[in-house]
């Protein structure tokens, strides 16, 4: 029969140190944290800056009759035409980017550095100004299109969180056959000041932490106290005590 291990909330540390002794030579870049006990392994996959401030960038653009690009669908639909040229886009991206101080790891099959900025997008307006409302010198001019983007990024000299992708293997206890289960998929520390985060399915908030140093939506940052699974792991005490089993 075989057995998982439901541990809720999820705090697991890969060392036999205690909670405030942690050293920064356990969670480093490139490394992969083992603990034997229960055949976890955590493969690091880069570092994690939360977005908790918000900026925006602003254009308005000439709107002549056979234009349109670059607009959601429904307003595609309502709006003759518009083009928003690539010099345009690279303005606004790279915009983002410095405004954000936004890094993002290299990896293979890389998404574009403009599809990575439109996952940090928290809202976006579109308003069309009619040529009525101004002076142009353009007959072929129906108005201008003021766009507001609206950008979640971080904030400046923050403690990045070290992310590891867990990798779990079924392991013996007490002769049963035991599989670690109710997991994160990826998993945060930041030594410095005892905190963590956690993401089941980051996916789901645009979220790649592949390529991305910071996202749009952040999970809930948690002090590791000595009350969590966290600390009683480090200490080595029994995890029947502090994990329920469901067969």
């Amino acid at each position: 029969m075989q057995y998982y291990i439901i541990v809720i909330p999820f705090l697991v540390s890969l060392s036999a140190l205690r909670l405030h002794a942690y050293s920064s030579k356990i969670f480093a870049k490139d490394t992969t944290i083992a603990h034997p006990e229960t055949d976890l392994f955590l493969d690091y996959v880069g570092l994690y800056t939360p977005s908790e401030k918000i900026i925006h960038t602003s254009a308005i653009f000439p709107m002549p009759t056979y234009s349109c690009h670059f607009l959601p669908s429904s307003a595609a639909e309502n709006i003759p035409s518009y083009f928003l040229s690539p010099e345009d886009i690279r303005k606004v991206v790279y915009n983002v980017i410095k405004l954000g101080n936004l890094t993002f790891n290299s990896y293979p099959g890389s998404l574009p550095v403009v599809q990575i900025i439109t996952k940090l997008l928290v809202r976006q307006q579109i308003d069309f100004i009619s040529k009525s409302q101004y002076i142009t010198n353009d007959p072929e001019e129906i108005g201008r299109l003021a766009i507001t983007n609206l950008f979640a990024v971080p904030q400046q000299e923050q403690i990045p969180f070290y992310i590891y992708k867990l990798l779990k293997i079924p392991f013996f206890h007490e002769n049963e056959t035991i599989e670690l289960a109710q997991m994160p998929r990826h998993w945060a520390i930041n030594s410095i000041n005892n905190t963590t985060m956690e993401w089941h399915h980051p996916e789901e908030s645009g979220c790649d932490l592949r390529l991305m140093t910071s996202c749009r939506d952040t999970p809930p940052i948690r002090t590791i106290s000595k009350d969590t699974c966290l600390n009683q792991i480090t200490e080595r005490l029994p995890l029947s005590r502090y994990i329920s089993f469901d067969s």
